[in-house]
């Protein structure tokens, strides 16, 4: 019998501080409760001037060694999955391999924006079906606050800081991945929904058509809320479908975005119960961490359960709308 992927252990590592609503609206003169309403939000986590994103991950892969009573020796292949980076080169998963003492371990990045983590995912199943890897560590650590512009509150206002670490092996028994599908379109503006133009080799510090600001991340939110609106509702249909499953058959919903709105209108195409929606409104729009985090989160405190069906939706730069619908 063909074995199927199982989520063995996955943990979550968000740091210590908590930057309320109200430093925000002090600093942009806005009403108070005007973040919440408008964001779900109540306040975001920020790292320290120490925890950087591999800083982050190698706390999250610790806790998930310890939780799965492994060693970090039986891993066989590490997926470093998120937007955030120490560096350009060497990739963070070769990073992680150096800290977590398996230096000949087969590394690879994934970065699809916010859907890094269900793309990961995705490949570990992929690698695990096949027999080619029987362990495989996915850490995701996202760092938002060292590329926000603290004077644009279309971004500063609803990103926060995190990592995650996921140990996935085979399994006989019921757990397995049901579906998943990744929607692209790179057409027009939806490349400008979200940028972070420097860091890369087109605009270095020293070429002259570099400017400053294009060292922070930049995002359209009304344009990524008429994206996501448009794509996730196809993207939940493909994957009932693959899955062979109805709405009223998930158990839980784990969104990427906190966009009260957005949310809402999935809820209502599909007749989803509201109680099924999971959101923690205390640590921001985490990037490619925030659906990892919010699982291990849920699996942590005994919400979500083996057997239990997950839905995991987000949308990402790109513009990109995809998901994932999961036996955990």
């Amino acid at each position: 019998m063909q074995p199927s992927s199982q989520i063995a252990a996955i943990k979550a590592y968000v740091p210590a501080t908590a930057v309320p609503n109200q430093f925000f609206e002090d600093r942009f003169g806005l009403p108070k409760g005007s973040i919440e309403a408008k964001t779900g939000l109540r306040s975001r986590r920020r790292a320290n001037s120490c925890e950087f994103p591999t800083e982050m991950g190698v706390k999250a892969a610790q806790m998930v060694f310890r939780e799965a009573g492994i060693p970090a020796q039986d891993v066989d292949l590490i997926i470093a999955a998120a937007c955030s980076r120490d560096q350009g080169i060497p990739t963070d998963a070769m990073i992680y391999a150096n800290r977590l003492g398996v230096p000949d371990v087969q590394c690879l990045y994934v970065d699809v924006g916010c859907q890094s983590f269900i793309n990961a995912l995705e490949i570990a199943d992929l690698y695990i079906r096949s027999g080619k890897r029987k362990s495989i560590l996915i850490v995701t650590s996202e760092q938002t606050s060292r590329a926000i512009d603290y004077d644009d509150p279309s971004s500063s206002i609803v990103l926060g800081d995190g990592a995650a670490a996921a140990l996935v092996v085979p399994t006989l028994g019921p757990s397995q991945i049901e579906a998943s599908y990744i929607k692209t379109e790179a057409l027009g503006r939806n490349l400008e929904v979200a940028t972070l133009k420097g860091g890369g080799l087109r605009y270095l510090p020293d070429d002259p058509h570099f400017t400053p600001d294009m060292k922070f991340f930049r995002m359209d939110g009304a344009l990524a809320l008429r994206l996501a609106s448009r794509y996730l509702p196809a993207v939940v249909d493909v994957l009932l479908q693959e899955a062979d499953c109805t709405a009223e058959e998930i158990d839980h919903i784990i969104p990427h975005q906190v966009i009260p709105r957005m949310i809402r209108s999935v809820q209502k195409k599909f007749g989803v119960d509201a109680t099924k929606v999971h959101i923690n409104s205390d640590y921001g729009n985490q990037a490619a961490a925030t659906i990892p985090i919010g699982l291990a989160e849920l699996v942590s405190n005994g919400t979500v359960r083996r057997g239990d069906r997950v839905l995991l939706i987000g949308g990402a730069t790109g513009f990109t709308a995809g998901g994932m619908i999961l036996i955990y």
